[in-house]
């Protein structure tokens, strides 16, 4: 019943962090960081967090690195699953040295402290276990999207482009359909004479090429919805044009990107951390009630200095 108790919180531990990682593993591409979706991450510090927790649960209980050793071990080789080889090392050796790292910093308050408070004994701790867990994937975060961009190159996701034109263009410019016939904006007349007039788009910094993507509309029906040929090029002169611009600071992207992970990560950490609070003292409230912890008074000398 002991060692029960000793090891009780240590399959939660490993289970929410296991789910953080996977979480996180749907983040570390391009698409992902620029699509201001905040709900995977808010998932993701949810999962942080409550590893954070039950690490810092388990830790007290067993209060011993023989019980505490193989489970951080194991934390560390469930990077290996996850995420390629290169990858997993680094992030299993971050995962590794932050929770031992955790393991030492709490047991020493556990070593000091005076009167046991959950929420003030125990709430820091799993803030910066959580804070160094965010740094780490961060860390992760980098070099997995450093190696796409040296690998593929920087292009802006067509998610991003196909939102930002549905703000910024009328809806009279996505669909143009009138009486029975289609009107497209630009013919294949035109289209053939920009393809032999190339320096009319280098004048305006557009590569020539993408005249070979477009197509011809055809003509449809009056009560179908046909994107038009505008639509399309513009979408694809935008991304051109983005790509260009960015092609000299693509060097910086990647850490941008990475900082920009971190800061919101931590930012919704801080926020959701609140929720500790009542939590923490909600379980040791049901742990003494149950029976499972017992708190004991003691007296202690203390020495005083008098004038």
């Amino acid at each position: 019943m002991k060692i029960f108790k000793k090891i009780l919180f240590a399959p939660l531990f490993l289970i929410f962090l296991a789910f953080s990682l996977y979480q996180s593993l749907g983040q570390f591409n391009i698409d992902s960081a620029l699509s201001f979706n905040l709900m995977p991450l808010i998932y993701l510090c949810i999962y942080l967090i409550l590893a954070s927790f039950f690490y810092v649960l388990f830790v007290i209980f067993s209060n011993d690195l023989k019980y505490a050793s193989p489970f951080i071990i194991l934390a560390s080789i469930i990077t290996i699953f996850l995420f390629d080889l290169n990858l997993a090392v680094v992030l299993g050796f971050g995962v590794l040295v932050v929770f031992f790292a955790g393991y030492y910093q709490l047991t020493h308050k556990l070593k000091t402290y005076i009167t046991f408070s959950p929420t003030i004994l125990l709430i820091p701790s799993i803030k910066l276990i959580t804070t160094l867990l965010i740094l780490v994937l961060s860390f992760g975060y980098y070099l997995s999207i450093n190696k796409i961009i040296k690998e593929k190159g920087f292009e802006i996701p067509d998610g991003l482009i196909d939102t930002t034109l549905k703000f910024t263009m009328p809806s009279s410019n996505l669909d143009l359909v009138k009486g029975d016939k289609y009107l497209a904006q630009i013919t294949q007349e035109q289209i053939d004479f920009l393809k032999s007039n190339p320096q009319l788009l280098e004048q305006q910094g557009l590569d020539p090429s993408i005249l070979d993507n477009l197509s011809v509309s055809t003509p449809a029906p009056k009560a179908t919805k046909v994107p038009t040929i505008s639509n399309d090029l513009t979408k694809k002169l935008i991304k051109d044009q983005f790509n260009k611009m960015l092609e000299p600071y693509k060097d910086f992207i990647a850490p941008f990107l990475a900082i920009l992970f971190f800061i919101t990560l931590q930012s919704l950490s801080s926020l959701l951390s609140l929720l500790l609070y009542p939590l923490v003292s909600l379980l040791f409230y049901i742990l003494e009630k149950s029976g499972f912890i017992k708190f004991e008074k003691e007296m202690r000398e203390v020495k005083k200095m008098v004038v």
